[in-house]
């Protein structure tokens, strides 16, 4: 519910920002993300949530979700609430389901999702399924720990890249 609250003023704002602006911010938002993912990967203690942190976390995230389509703070808010890897990709999967149906609906009536973008979306379909098929056959074969880390990483250095890249637009 928080994802979907926070995902329609993220299609507004959407709609009406500038867009250099929108990537910078999102930018060190995710170098953030990254930063903190990987401090608590290196924290062995399990630490009690607060409340109050998780529903500003989960708001967040679907202001990040209604503009980008972006899970990566819906991935630290069920990280958080899950106990393993199970429940965090069942749990992903029904939020994902049901804030992207939501955003294409408001894409839609918006205007921000239109012929070319759908036409695009389709062409890139093929690519989607194999990256999906490589990503289930490897979570079998590779330590969930070592990929996590490498996840995060990456992760921080696409924030970066984002922050250099709005920059120098």
């Amino acid at each position: 519910m928080l994802v979907v609250a926070g995902s329609i003023p993220g299609i507004f704002f959407l709609k009406k920002a500038d867009t250099n602006l929108i990537k910078m911010i999102f930018g060190f938002v995710i170098i953030l993300i990254g930063i903190e993912m990987l401090l608590r990967e290196f924290h062995t203690k399990k630490k009690r949530q607060s409340k109050v942190i998780l529903i500003i976390i989960g708001i967040l995230s679907g202001i990040l979700c209604g503009l980008y389509g972006i899970g990566a703070l819906l991935g630290v808010y069920i990280s958080r609430v899950t106990d393993d890897s199970h429940s965090f990709k069942a749990n992903i999967c029904v939020v994902f389901f049901v804030e992207n149906t939501l955003r294409i609906v408001l894409y839609g009536a918006l205007g921000i999702l239109t012929v070319d973008v759908l036409k695009q979306a389709v062409c890139l379909v093929p690519v989607m399924l194999v990256g999906l098929f490589l990503g289930m056959k490897s979570s079998s074969l590779l330590d969930e720990k070592i990929v996590k880390k490498l996840v995060i990483i990456l992760l921080i250095l696409s924030g970066c890249a984002l922050v250099i890249n709005s920059i120098n637009a």
